[in-house]
């Protein structure tokens, strides 16, 4: 039947794969090194590391939304010891009750700690992604619903206290995996409504507009996130560079984007 149609879909998307897959592997290593950034500053509030993982968190689920085989490098951020890629569903959720454990024992000594609601928040949506990519079956997807629900919480929780673009973000990208993506996509236009210079906002923006086939808003958002970004200071500009060119079909010119933006 229309099969010569569906193969000519997947081609774009196959294409954009090669460069979204080493996108995806350098911003897992930017959130590693991120954690030992700032260990000086113990306020309320993330501190500088804390907001570079966060936005590379956040960066590294919605490259997950747009190619679904990139949730198995997501799923394995935390544990890559411990994981391989065709864990089954017992073993992860074996891996991470034990953490969700550890952060919820931590939050019970100190409730008003909020990094740790943050931590805890980014842990429920780990679980959540590498549940939803291990299995199709039905109870394990209700499963991975239910643990996006209580990260939303407690993103809810911290900001209540703390107002922050970073973790609005990740909250909309939870919200997307909830099932709410009109939601999600508002969520994201707020963010760069009340921070029309937040690069990453519009970065965010753009790719969530990509996974709901509003290709042309995409990469409008895309081209805003170069705008805000030109000097690629807060590493935004080269990751949408390379989304823009994937969605033009382009991704030749990627390549030498690379080097020249280090």
């Amino acid at each position: 039947m229309s099969d010569s149609t569906s193969k000519q879909e997947l081609t774009s998307e196959q294409k954009a794969e090669k460069e979204l897959v080493a996108l995806a592997n350098r911003t897992a290593k930017d959130k590693e090194k991120a954690g030992k950034v700032d260990k000086k500053s113990q306020k309320s509030g993330p501190s500088t590391g804390m907001k570079i993982a966060i936005g590379a968190f956040s960066l590294f689920i919605a490259i997950s939304m747009m190619l679904p085989s990139l949730a198995n490098i997501f799923s394995n951020s935390r544990n890559r010891g411990q994981q391989k890629q065709q864990a089954s569903p017992e073993s992860i959720n074996q891996t991470y009750q034990k953490q969700i454990q550890d952060k919820e024992s931590q939050l019970q000594q100190n409730p008003d700690n909020l990094p740790a609601h943050l931590d805890l928040a980014q842990t429920y949506m780990s679980w959540s992604m590498a549940l939803k990519n291990a299995s199709k079956d039905q109870d394990n997807q209700q499963h991975a619903t239910e643990l996006i629900n209580k990260a939303l919480a407690e993103y809810d929780t911290y900001l209540a206290s703390n107002d922050s673009d970073e973790v609005r973000v990740s909250r909309a990208i939870a919200q997307y995996y909830s099932g709410d993506q009109s939601g999600a996509v508002d969520a994201l236009k707020a963010v760069t409504e009340r921070s029309p210079d937040y690069a990453s906002g519009w970065l965010n923006l753009g790719m969530m507009y990509r996974v709901t086939d509003q290709i042309d808003l995409a990469k409008e958002a895309l081209q805003t996130a170069i705008e805000k970004d030109p000097d690629n200071s807060a590493g935004v500009k080269q990751n949408a560079q390379k989304i823009l060119d994937a969605l033009n079909g382009n991704t030749s010119a990627t390549s030498s984007d690379s080097q020249n933006t280090k």
